[in-house]
């Protein structure tokens, strides 16, 4: 049996024996790993990823639950659930979502996209519209989208929701802010429909999010 953990996922796959097939690692290892090793199908979402002989974790503390998972494997799922209350390892882990930064790094070799960018940062609470987004930075829409898709594999409309939905979390773990206040100042009116983006993106409902994060 073969595991890594974390950075070490990245040795790993260096030996060529994860090549086809699904693994995970730290989060924030993400766009290294795939640069490195378009052959494995990273799934940064997952906490574990495993194999008959082969286990790849996400970050630092994902090795506990590799432990645990070992333990059930050889031993049987009731001593593992023993040695999960009697070391308090949350076995209910199953995914690093939660813990994961959507913002892509904020360097940038245009100066377009980065004022683009920085616009959608200070007017985050209003409505913005792509078309009109691209007009404020002189360049079509089409062009925008491009730059943004060549510089951060994603749209502005994904960037925006991204930076919104880690402008929330950051609210909702550092105040008490109501909900519905948290909506209004990150630009959303409908608290339902924001309520299932930051789901689809997380995957936690808002005020679970704020049960386990909440630092106030």
């Amino acid at each position: 049996m073969v595991a890594a953990n974390c950075n070490g996922t990245l040795l790993l796959a260096e030996t060529g024996l994860l090549a086809g097939k699904t693994a995970t690692t730290a989060w924030w290892l993400e766009n290294v790993f795939r640069r490195r090793y378009p052959k494995v199908r990273l799934d940064t979402a997952a906490l574990i990823a495993e194999y008959p002989r082969l286990m790849t974790t996400g970050a630092m503390t994902a090795n506990l639950n590799r432990a645990m998972n070992l333990v059930s494997r050889f031993a049987g799922p009731q001593i593992a659930a023993a040695c999960s209350r009697t070391m308090l390892i949350d076995g209910g882990t199953q995914s690093q979502q939660p813990y994961q930064d959507l913002m892509p790094p904020e360097l940038s070799s245009d100066p377009r996209a980065a004022k683009a960018r920085y616009w959608m940062y200070i007017h985050m609470s209003e409505a913005i519209d792509q078309l009109d987004l691209a007009r404020k930075v002189n360049v079509s829409q089409r062009t925008l989208i491009r730059k943004f898709r060549a510089e951060l594999g994603q749209t502005p409309l994904t960037y925006l929701q991204n930076r919104r939905i880690e402008a929330a979390k950051r609210l909702l773990g550092t105040s008490k802010t109501p909900l519905s206040e948290v909506v209004h100042r990150v630009g959303y009116a409908d608290v339902s429909s924001f309520s299932r983006l930051f789901k689809s993106k997380t995957p936690l409902t808002p005020k679970d999010y704020r049960q386990k994060f909440a630092r106030h």
